[in-house]
């Protein structure tokens, strides 16, 4: 059994905690930008290949307090190769210098017996402590390998995994889709796609179990669903990322051109809207935004009464349109916002 950080956007570590625990993880910890569980190797290779709202799975070799740090001992169980790339997380500049200064004085002494592999450290801060550990991902698992197009604006897809899991609803529209990674995410999230489209750091790995990773493989199918998700987006080009993206993620969703505000274009069966519209920041003016909000929240209260809203914004316009149900602060880069859960 070993410790394991998940890393995950500020905000949605409850989203993330009980996906985990559906998953059949035993979660030790919910902090800050992290969720923390222990397991076997296997559990390890499943929640890589399965987990949408965790961005890295770190395998924890050390821990200590911030006041304590003077000498880093890893577990000798975890040999280290000749050549790997170091990447340090930790907020407080003094405390990255001794981070850094301590990993690289253990990586001069260093087990030198594989020289081919190429394993990946991280230190981040979490809480009093530094946590060392050993990267598992490689490239972050918002990186879902299936995008075939970049939009300006586009949602961290673990994000719109979180935004989905609250919507919990098998057909959604997103009316501002952009490349339309909501639609996709929500489609994956009923037919149990795996993050089958990219490649695991852990494949590098000395331990690397390949005939335990053929049956988590065949054990864990994605499932047909039979119900579309949809998406409405005023600029053709961006629908047309979409439809590339999604045909790439074996996604069931329609995206269309549209004016999403006017409510118009909606299938008339769906109830449930999961979106991420313009903030003014990179796409339009904040007048301009203020005034398609008050357009959508308009249609959205005369032609779909009863019905949900999820929707991210930095803006709190909305909470003065719709009965609110919930409520997270979420942190992506620099940005600060909320995912709001209405009541239409």
């Amino acid at each position: 059994m070993a410790e394991y950080l998940a890393r995950v956007v500020e905000g949605i570590e409850k989203l993330a905690r009980k996906e985990m625990e559906d998953l059949g993880l035993e979660i030790i910890s919910v902090e800050k930008g992290s969720v923390i569980f222990q397991g076997k190797e296997e559990d390890m290779y499943r929640a890589n290949y399965l987990l949408k709202t965790v961005e890295r799975i770190i395998i924890i070799l050390n821990k200590q307090k911030l006041d304590d740090i003077t000498t880093v001992e890893l577990e000798k169980k975890h040999k280290r190769c000749r050549d790997f790339s170091l990447e340090i997380d930790a907020k407080n500049p003094q405390m990255k210098r001794r981070a850094i200064k301590e990993i690289l004085m253990d990586k001069i002494k260093a087990d030198r017996e594989k020289e081919n592999c190429e394993e990946r450290y991280h230190a981040y801060v979490v809480n009093d402590k530094i946590l060392f550990g050993l990267d598992t991902t490689g490239k972050s698992l918002k990186s879902r390998g299936y995008e075939m197009y970049k939009h300006p604006s586009a949602l961290n897809s673990t994000v719109a995994a979180a935004m989905a899991r609250m919507a919990n609803s098998k057909t959604i529209v997103d009316p501002f889709c952009g490349s339309g990674t909501i639609p996709i995410e929500n489609s994956h999230l009923w037919s149990h796609m795996p993050n089958k489209f990219r490649e695991f750091q852990f494949f590098k790995m000395h331990e690397f179990d390949k005939e335990t990773w053929k049956e988590i493989k065949e054990r864990y199918r994605e499932k047909k669903i039979h119900w579309k998700n949809y998406g409405i987006e005023i600029k053709k080009e961006y629908v047309k990322g979409a439809i590339m993206s999604a045909k790439k993620a074996k996604a069931n969703i329609q995206c269309t051109v549209g004016h999403g505000e006017t409510v118009n274009d909606y299938p008339q069966e769906l109830k449930t809207i999961v979106t991420n519209p313009p903030y003014g920041l990179r796409v339009g003016t904040k007048k301009e935004v203020f005034k398609l909000y008050e357009k959508f929240a308009k249609n959205l209260e005369e032609h779909l009464a009863g019905g949900t809203l999820v929707i991210i914004t930095p803006h709190s316009k909305f909470e003065n349109y719709f009965k609110l149900t919930e409520k997270l602060k979420v942190r992506i880069g620099k940005l600060n916002a909320n995912i709001y859960q209405f009541k239409i």
